[in-house]
């Protein structure tokens, strides 16, 4: 053990000159040079033995009478607890049994109140009720450096947001996980989802609600609040917002991998969240008028993105196959018109004419790559082009290398 792990009781501070009151027992250990004071729990337990110099000047009182001869204490044990009736020193245990309190004698009034305050607060810190008046103490020192969030109206503002973050972190240090300071933070988190859930966006859901190490919201109150937000997005045909959203927010794709669409099918019940939201009526055919839109602009890129959202590492359902495979099977007989034109053309004599002629190649067999990856889940996150009506894909490439250095 060192010299602070465990010390012997030599002295106590007298903090008033009283018949009746209550002191600090001071310590030594060996080979120190100075007196040691202890520090304890909410129970009293002996936490530490803390160095005192008495720079105040208090009036420290060595080897008293009353005052134990060469009891030691550790880290742990139940602190002494030195006190004063009628003049009297008296050195008690913090864990010491009301009944054995009762046996000091006879007292007038004035050392009757003390002692049963003496009493009242021992049975209080051996019951906890110590522990927790002292929660309570943190946590309002807490909701006071914190007011903006606790006793203010919510803003939706990042600034907001951020403040929220940093006050449910810090708050862990001011009360346990049970505490009803973490009712308080579920209850303003509620109040903000209930007036700017709809008019945010994904990134701030999702750092509002956090993980459910937080201990304010479960999995699956998380999932459900995100999943009632896209929901709402795409009801109002806030398709663009959604996917810029989603696709700045790689955590969409580990919250839904099924994708919004299997969700909802999965999901028979609508999720229960603190804010009213709209239900689309029907996803794919809304998701067919975009695929229409993206056949009459030969463009699939934004299909694709939303594909990714709708639908997630899944197969897209079959009744938009004939569709698919219709328009595609239309852009792969462009493709070939223009890689016939291209293949007849030379890059010396006509590069205008052939220029063109390549760069529609690549555009149609992008394009087909894009209707690709709408239509199959495993292409949809792929890297590598795939194998598409047996063109070659080098061929493709080469012709885009030609491209950059013009």
């Amino acid at each position: 053990m060192n010299k602070r792990s465990q010390a012997r009781l030599t002295g106590v501070i007298r903090l008033t000159d009283v018949p009746h009151s209550i002191g600090i027992p001071v310590f030594q250990a060996p080979r120190a040079n100075c007196a040691f004071i202890p520090e304890t729990d909410t129970r009293l337990k002996i936490t530490r033995f803390t160095e005192f110099y008495n720079e105040a000047g208090y009036n420290m009182l060595q080897s008293p009478s009353g005052l134990p001869s060469n009891d030691s204490y550790s880290i742990g044990d139940s602190a002494p607890v030195p006190f004063w009736l009628n003049g009297q020193l008296r050195v008690i245990a913090s864990d010491t049994e009301e009944f054995d309190l009762l046996k000091l004698g006879t007292m007038d009034d004035a050392g009757t109140k003390f002692f049963d305050h003496l009493v009242s607060l021992l049975m209080s810190a051996r019951r906890g009720e110590l522990s927790d008046r002292m929660e309570r103490w943190s946590a309002e020192d807490h909701i006071s450096s914190y007011a903006d969030v606790y006793l203010q109206a919510p803003d939706k503002s990042k600034y907001w947001i951020s403040r929220y973050r940093v006050a449910l972190a810090n708050s862990r240090k001011s009360a346990s996980p049970k505490a009803p300071i973490f009712e308080q933070l579920r209850r303003v988190a509620d109040t903000w989802f209930e007036r700017f859930a709809l008019k945010s966006d994904y990134g701030r859901m999702r750092i509002m609600l956090g993980q459910a190490s937080d201990e304010i919201y479960t999995d699956r109150e998380i999932k459900a609040y995100l999943f009632a937000f896209c929901l709402n997005q795409w009801a109002n045909k806030s398709f663009a917002q959604l996917e810029r959203a989603c696709s700045k927010d790689k955590d969409f794709y580990s919250d839904f991998p099924n994708g919004l669409y299997y969700e909802m099918r999965y999901n028979v019940v609508p999720p229960s969240a603190p804010f009213k939201y709209v239900v689309p009526r029907d996803i794919l055919s809304d998701f067919l008028a975009i695929l229409s839109r993206s056949r009459e602009t030969q463009d699939f890129s934004n299909a694709v993105r939303l594909a990714r959202i709708l639908f997630g590492k899944f197969d897209c359902p079959r009744s938009l196959d004939d569709f698919l495979r219709d328009t595609q099977q239309s852009i792969f007989a462009h493709y070939q018109n223009a890689s016939e034109l291209e293949q007849s053309l030379s890059p010396r004599r006509n590069m205008s004419e052939w220029l063109s002629a390549a760069r529609l190649v690549v555009r149609f067999f992008d394009i087909m790559c894009d209707i690709d990856a709408v239509q199959y889940g495993d292409r949809r996150f792929a890297k590598e082009k795939p194998d598409l009506f047996a063109i070659d894909v080098e061929y493709i490439e080469n012709l885009r290398r030609h491209i950059r250095r013009v």
